[in-house]
């Protein structure tokens, strides 16, 4: 601390690249505004390297959280000769929440040997190497195992990101499906009073998530790849973006989601009510389960096709997903109003309605007047120069994601 007051004193303050600290004086470091903004936040970056000893003073209660800050104000941290509770409990540091200091951080972990076993169960992440010369305790005890260091690279940039992406379309998409189908009910009622009364058959309320819209986002949610392989080799920054939450899980994105969720609703109730008023056949009116089972049909039409345009890449299994759900819910409503069995007040409802033409009109004015955000996003974005993204997609993008857009690349991670 001296020999850095010193030199902030006589004006140089140009820095060493790896600071060495020993047991004493790192328990003595006290950070004031000096040492801060010309120690602890330089310029270019700072390496730290503490042995085992040293480590142990530094993770004492009272001095443990200053440690903690000095390791975030550097570049690179370096333990070296420690003891595996020393490796557990540096994981356990960085990843404690704390009002003031700690802000709860995902950490991984990586070793190959049994002594790496304690900070691998300690993170969030384990990985294990299984190609080290210390036995498979470490793969045994990790969540995922590779052969060599080397192929954590692979295992972060494109497993990791594809997997982050994929589980963030999945959440955003099931809460904007489901805002569109509790909404539409909503708004029916203000036309039932709000007595409580459905406009769905019950049988259709309960298969609208476990069956009939599970399958494409199922299959989104295994297979998708937002970007090329290569390309997340190559640019570890969109990795980086979204270990930030600068992409798909933010806020932005969520409040968007929902706000299509909304629109969305608007058309499923409002269209068919305006077009078909009260459907009848020859002068005699098919009643309210008709209404429903339109809505319900456009509700359906529209969520698959929604989806649909956020594959990136497409496979047999995708379209297999959409269009067998489609056909599913064909054959399940079709039978459903076949019998008396199931629902007497659900016989021939369907049926009855494919001899209106109102009935097809909705089918085709509805999907697209509740896509039609997704669809001026991608067209906007495609006539500016784009990849073609939709509403809630760009919402998701960081500023320099967008700069990056704009200008057609992507940086690197340094950059």
């Amino acid at each position: 601390k001296q020999w850095y007051q010193r030199r902030v004193r006589d004006g140089n303050v140009s820095l060493p690249d790896v600071s060495m600290l020993d047991g004493k004086n790192v328990a003595n470091i006290s950070i004031d505004s000096e040492i801060e903004e010309n120690v602890l936040m330089p310029k270019g970056g700072i390496a730290l390297v503490i042995d085992g000893p040293s480590l142990g003073v530094v993770l004492e209660h009272d001095v443990r959280f200053t440690f903690l800050q000095v390791a975030k104000s550097c570049k690179t941290v370096v333990c070296c000769r420690c003891s595996p509770i020393q490796k557990a409990k540096v994981v356990a540091l960085v990843s404690e929440k704390s009002f003031l200091w700690g802000d709860g951080a995902i950490t991984l972990s990586i070793g190959d040997g049994a002594n790496d076993v304690p900070m691998i169960m300690g993170a969030h992440v384990g990985v294990g190497i299984s190609g080290g010369k210390e036995g498979r305790q470490a793969v045994l005890a990790s969540d995922f195992a590779v052969a060599k260091f080397q192929h954590l690279n692979r295992l972060l940039f494109v497993h990791g990101n594809n997997t982050f992406s994929r589980i963030a379309l999945l959440i955003m998409y099931s809460i904007c499906k489901n805002t569109a189908l509790a909404l539409a009910q909503f708004w029916f009622g203000f036309v039932a009073g709000f007595s409580g009364q459905t406009m769905y058959f019950n049988f259709l309320f309960t298969l609208y998530n476990s069956l009939f819209t599970s399958f494409p986002i199922l299959a989104i949610a295994v297979l998708e790849q937002i970007y090329p392989e290569e390309d997340l080799l190559r640019y570890p920054y969109i990795y980086k973006s979204c270990a930030r939450g600068e992409t798909q899980f933010n806020y932005e994105t969520f409040f968007r989601w929902v706000g299509i969720g909304i629109w969305q609703s608007f058309a499923i109730f409002f269209v068919p009510f305006a077009t078909l008023g009260s459907p009848a056949i020859d002068g005699m009116e098919l009643g309210m389960w008709a209404q429903g089972t339109t809505l319900y049909c456009c509700l359906l039409l529209t969520t698959t096709l929604h989806i649909a345009l956020f594959i990136r890449y497409w496979t047999w299994v995708n379209v297999a997903a959409i269009t067998g759900s489609l056909a599913l819910y064909v054959g399940f409503i079709s039978l459903y109003c076949s019998t008396f069995l199931l629902d007497s007040e659900a016989y021939w409802v369907i049926y009855e309605l494919l001899t209106i033409p109102d009935f097809w009109l909705c089918l085709v004015v509805t999907p697209v007047l509740g896509l039609l955000p997704e669809l001026w996003g991608m067209g906007s974005s495609l006539f500016f120069g784009g990849r073609g993204r939709g509403i809630a997609q760009t919402a998701g993008r960081s500023p320099s994601q967008k700069k990056i857009a704009k200008n057609g690349e992507e940086p690197l991670l340094d950059e």
